[in-house]
């Protein structure tokens, strides 16, 4: 139980640092730097770096070890073709949702959103978002859906924190999670579909043209 539980935290602290970017695209992740840094033998830590492979974060080499997968634009458009589906999904069936504390918690999340001034408390907006999104999930009720939402979430990371920066893609969230908001409520279940959906969609297109144009000429080994 012991190795267990340290495997989760040295997959969690890997996890973390490649989304943050201290550990960049192509780079080497020695296990037996991390077994010395964690004071544990090897073998949590390959659980750990084989469940990261597992999820596409990591590659493995033979006679080599891991290195960070780059993600690559087929990455970024398989990964919103299954977000587009399943975030849908949870949109219709959170419209069906009678739980008062559940609905009151959508509702904060997406004022907290909107208020939050977007020029300079970007981690506050992020916080409600991750909120608006999280309760959406408990809404529909559907924790497998949720899990692999969570796990796709994860492998863009690196890019969202980066588009979050942007005060034109915060401004424009602000205004469909309303259109979302409203459909949930109003227990409009093919609206809030419709509208989740959308909003998924033009998030894919606004990432892959900036990804496109702005990114990956310069991003020599990848995201």
């Amino acid at each position: 139980m012991l190795d267990k539980n340290l495997e989760q935290q040295i997959y969690q602290d890997l996890q973390e640092r490649i989304f943050k970017g201290e550990l960049r695209a192509q780079e080497h992740i020695s296990d037996s730097q991390i077994a010395k840094k964690w004071n544990t033998s090897r073998t949590p830590v390959r659980d750990a770096l084989k469940k990261l492979e597992y999820q596409g974060i990591l590659r493995r080499e033979p006679s080599k070890g891991w290195y960070v997968r780059p993600l690559l634009l087929e990455d970024i458009k398989d990964i919103f073709e299954v977000k587009i589906e399943i975030e849908g999904m949870m949109a219709y069936k959170a419209a069906s949702c009678t739980d008062e504390t559940l609905r009151e918690t959508l509702k904060s999340a997406y004022e907290d959103m909107r208020s939050t001034d977007t020029d300079t408390d970007l981690e506050h907006w992020q916080e409600a978002d991750r909120l608006f999104h999280e309760t959406m999930a408990n809404m529909a009720g559907n924790k497998r859906a949720s899990r692999i939402l969570n796990e796709l979430n994860a492998l863009w990371n690196r890019v969202r924190v980066a588009f979050a920066c942007l005060q034109s893609f915060r401004e424009d969230s602000n205004t469909t999670h309303k259109l979302i908001l409203d459909a949930v409520l109003k227990g409009e279940a093919e609206e809030a579909r419709r509208h989740m959906q959308e909003h998924v969609r033009t998030r894919y297109i606004d990432t892959e043209k900036i990804l496109v144009n702005l990114i990956l000429p310069f991003a020599i080994n990848g995201l």
